[in-house]
């Protein structure tokens, strides 16, 4: 039972702060649409956006990178960064 109601707890306190995080972005709608046309802007021009990071950052940055290529409504070509971030992530757990 003690488990229970500590699981509840913490299932309660993640929806919490997941409500608040939610109600934050409402209110910053606007800087989210800047920001997402400006990436728009730089990807359909031709240019590229590189995105680093080490460790936990680096998981982050691949997400970030899976988020920009994803194909869930659209085909998308997979651009050479995609893949080099792949290849580099590989190799340095072969590395280490």
């Amino acid at each position: 039972m003690k488990i229970k109601k500590k699981l509840n707890t913490l299932l309660l306190n993640h929806i919490d702060e997941s409500l608040i995080k939610f109600n934050e972005t409402k209110k910053n709608l606007d800087k989210v649409y800047k920001i997402a046309n400006f990436f728009i802007k730089k990807i359909d021009s031709g240019n590229k956006i590189f995105v680093y990071g080490n460790g936990g950052s680096l998981a982050d940055s691949m997400h970030f990178v899976g988020e920009l290529v994803s194909t869930y409504k659209k085909k998308k070509k997979i651009t050479s960064f995609y893949k080099s971030i792949y290849k580099y992530c590989f190799f340095n757990c072969m590395v280490k």
